[in-house]
C-alpha cells in the first residue's frame, strides 16, 4: 500500500483510490512563456516517480495521469509583445522545447497532456454556473469569484482571509468586493488575444479556472491526487478547490493534495532579478545527474541546489554506471528490489530507496559467485531504471559528461554590476531599505560587496 503526505489533512495517510481500476492524478504543468528551469524540473521528476509507483501498484492501464500545459496567460502575452511574435508562436516554440527537456529528464509521457486553449468552452460553462449560483460576480467586464461565499476557503493552505496581505500572491484591484476575490475571466480589447464565450465579455480566462475545467473534463468532479509545487498551494490550488466545489457541489476537488518543496539555487530562491535562474537546457552534464540530485532529497523538503549537490549525484551515478561498463544488462520488472519498492511506497522516500541500492552495489563488489553477481546487477539496474535512471549505455553516459564542464553557472557579471548601480541609486535616494536588500541578496548568492568612501563599490565571490 502506498503511504503519502496529504497536504489537505497535514498527515501521512494510506492511499485509498476512489476506484482501484481507474486511479486519477492531475498535476499542474508548465506555463509556456519561456523554457523550464530546474525548479520546474524538480516538480516534474517528483510526480513522474509518483506516476511510476502508482502504475507499479495498480497496473499501467489503471492509472490516468493528466499534466496540463498553460498556453494562454498574461506572461505569454507579454513575451509575445517583447519578441514581436504571436502568442501561438511563443507557446508552440516553448512547448517543443519543453517536450525536448522532458525527454532528456527521462519523464514518462503523461496519459493526457491537455492545452488550456482547447478547454475555453468548459471554462466558460463553469464561470457561468458560478455567476448563476451567486458564487461569482461581474464588475467592469471582469468576473471574480467571491471567496466569502465558500466557507472552506483557506483550509488547504491554513490561511485566514483577514491575514492575507495586499499584493502578496493576491492581485489588488478596485473591481473586487473583497481583496481576496480572484479573477475567473478578464476582458480583452478587440485587437488583443481573446475568446468569444456566450454571456461573457470578449476576453480570456484567469489562471486558476483553467485547471478546474481540464480536471473536470478529463478526470471528473472529484479525483484521487492533485499535485504541484509548494508555491502553487496558495493561491492556485486553494482557488481551484473553491471554484470547483462550488460549481459541482462536491466536498473536495481531490482526496489527496501532494506538493513538492522549494528548490533554492546556491542558498537563494531563484529569481530573474538576481539572474540566478538556471534553465534545464543549460545544465552542463547528463540530465540523469540532475534527476538523481533531485531524488537525493525528500520530495517535500526544501532543496539547496549547488555545485556540491551536482558533484555528489555525479559521484554516486558514476559508480552505478560502472556495472554497465562491460556487461549489457536487461531490465526485468520482476527483479526490482522489494525493499527499494517499500521505501518508495512509504511517502516516496527516494533517499532511503537509493541508499538501499547503494548497499546492494557494495554487496555486488564483494560478491565472488558469478551467478549471484549477475543477479545483483539485474536487480540494481532494474531498480534504478524504474525511477528513470541508468537509461543510457555506459559510453553514452560518459560522453555526455566528458564533453561538458559540470559547473553550476554563477551570476552574470553584467547583472551584478547593474544591481550594484541600482543599490548606488537607492542610497542616493535615501532608500536604504532597498539598498540593504540588494546587498543582502547578493551576499546570499555568494557575492561580497566592498564599499570604500569616495570610490566605486567593488565585489568578489566570497570564499
Amino acid at each position: 500500500m502506498l503511504k503519502i503526505f496529504n497536504t489537505l489533512t497535514k498527515k501521512i495517510e494510506n492511499f485509498q483510490p476512489i476506484d482501484a481500476n481507474n486511479v486519477r492524478m492531475y498535476v499542474c504543468g508548465p506555463t509556456v512563456y519561456d523554457k523550464i528551469h530546474i525548479g520546474n524540473g524538480r516538480s516534474l521528476i517528483v510526480f513522474d516517480v509518483l506516476f511510476r509507483i502508482l502504475r507499479k501498484i495498480y497496473g499501467e492501464k489503471s492509472v490516468t495521469y493528466v499534466r496540463n500545459i498553460t498556453d494562454i496567460d498574461d506572461k505569454i502575452i507579454a513575451k509575445s509583445q517583447e519578441l514581436k511574435l504571436s502568442v501561438l508562436e511563443v507557446a508552440e516554440k516553448n512547448i517543443i522545447q519543453f517536450k525536448k527537456d522532458a525527454n532528456k529528464l527521462n519523464l514518462l509521457n503523461p496519459t493526457i497532456e491537455p492545452k488550456a486553449t482547447d478547454y475555453i468552452e468548459e471554462m466558460g460553462d463553469i464561470i457561468k454556473n458560478l455567476i448563476a449560483n451567486d458564487f461569482a460576480y461581474i464588475k467592469n467586464k471582469h468576473v471574480y469569484f467571491n471567496v466569502k461565499k465558500y466557507a472552506k476557503y483557506g483550509n488547504l493552505s491554513n490561511k485566514k482571509l483577514d491575514e492575507n496581505i495586499d499584493g502578496i500572491r493576491v492581485l489588488v484591484s478596485e473591481n473586487k468586493i473583497d481583496k481576496n476575490d480572484f479573477v475567473l475571466w478578464k476582458p480583452a480589447n478587440i485587437d488583443e488575444v481573446g475568446y468569444n464565450v456566450d454571456e461573457l465579455p470578449y476576453g480570456r480566462p484567469g489562471w486558476h479556472i483553467e485547471c478546474s475545467a481540464m480536471a473536470y473534463k478529463l478526470l471528473g468532479a472529484t479525483f484521487d491526487i492533485h499535485g504541484g509545487g509548494l508555491d502553487l498551494m496558495f493561491p492556485h490550488h486553494e482557488n481551484e478547490i473553491a471554484q470547483s466545489c462550488c460549481c459541482f457541489k462536491t466536498d473536495t476537488l481531490a482526496n489527496y493534495f501532494v506538493h513538492n518543496g522549494f528548490l533554492n539555487f546556491n542558498d537563494v530562491k531563484m529569481s530573474k532579478s538576481l539572474g540566478n535562474v538556471m534553465l534545464i537546457d543549460e545544465f552542463e552534464m547528463d540530465l540523469e545527474i540532475f534527476r538523481l540530485a533531485i531524488l537525493l532529497t525528500n520530495y517535500s523538503h526544501p532543496l539547496n541546489f549547488n555545485s556540491d549537490t551536482i558533484l555528489l549525484a555525479k559521484n554516486i551515478l558514476d559508480k552505478f554506471y560502472e556495472i554497465m561498463k562491460i556487461d549489457k544488462i536487461d531490465f526485468d520488472d520482476n527483479k526490482i528490489d522489494n525493499i527499494f519498492l517499500d521505501h518508495l511506497k512509504n511517502n516516496m522516500n527516494t533517499v532511503l530507496a537509493i541508499k538501499r541500492l547503494q548497499e546492494l552495489l557494495a554487496n555486488l563488489k564483494k560478491e565472488v559467485d558469478l551467478e549471484k553477481k549477475n543477479y545483483l546487477k539485474t536487480v540494481i539496474f532494474s531498480s534504478m531504471n524504474f525511477i528513470g535512471l541508468m537509461q543510457k549505455n555506459y559510453n553514452e553516459y560518459q560522453n555526455n559528461n566528458n564533453t561538458k564542464k559540470g559547473d553550476v553557472k554563477m551570476m552574470d557579471n553584467d547583472k551584478i554590476e547593474k544591481l550594484i548601480e541600482e543599490r548606488f541609486q537607492a542610497k542616493l535616494a535615501r532608500d536604504f531599505a532597498k539598498a540593504d536588500k540588494i546587498r543582502d541578496d547578493l551576499l546570499a548568492n555568494g557575492i561580497l560587496l566592498q564599499d570604500v568612501r569616495g570610490q566605486k563599490t567593488t565585489w568578489t565571490y566570497k570564499k
